[in-house]
């Protein structure tokens, strides 16, 4: 019983901990991950852009809903273990350029995803930048402490290599962009 008291004592003080550096952390920040997959430019497009098909190869998605476009902007909302995610496209360049923001404001996050798809030789280059805003205090504390800010761009990159190349190992030169 005194384990449980100590643990819960614990979790409280880290919370607080990451609630006050919260505070200190600016709201906005911009992360970027790179990675070179095994597929043509036109493949990856298609995987990035038909949203409807996220929950096939992205575990943290659970289905996909389109919804009426938001501003003229095809939208839709991830269903995601946490809840529910809504967005849309601010900006589409077939097939170089994919920008995509969260548009549901009740979230303590929130921001962009900027796509950005090279030839490189065989493979492409795919370069994601997160512009990203953090609300609250404690997740900001959280994310930078604990979870990290890239750990959605790794996951989501990760997930893309699987889909186009499944079998194969990630690429060595993953690595962080100006994070």
């Amino acid at each position: 019983m005194r384990w449980i008291i100590v643990a819960t004592g614990v979790l409280i003080a880290l919370a607080v901990v990451a609630a006050a550096a919260g505070y200190f952390i600016p709201q906005t920040r911009i992360t970027a991950r790179s990675a070179v997959l095994p597929a043509s430019l036109h493949r990856v497009w298609a995987a990035i852009t038909t949203v409807t098909e996220y929950p096939k190869w992205r575990r943290d998605v659970k289905a996909v809903e389109a919804v009426a476009p938001v501003d003229g902007r095809p939208a839709w909302r991830e269903r995601v273990r946490h809840g529910t995610i809504a967005c849309r496209v601010d900006e589409m360049t077939p097939p170089r350029r994919l920008v995509v923001r969260i548009t549901d404001r009740n979230l303590t996050y929130g921001g962009t995803w900027t796509h950005e798809l090279t030839e490189a030789g065989a493979g492409t280059r795919v370069t994601i930048t997160e512009r990203g805003e953090i609300t609250h205090p404690m997740c900001r504390g959280l994310a930078r402490f604990v979870f990290g800010y890239a750990g959605n761009l790794d996951t989501y990159l990760s997930a893309l290599h699987r889909e186009l190349s499944p079998g194969q190992s990630m690429p060595l030169d993953s690595r962080p962009q100006g994070a």
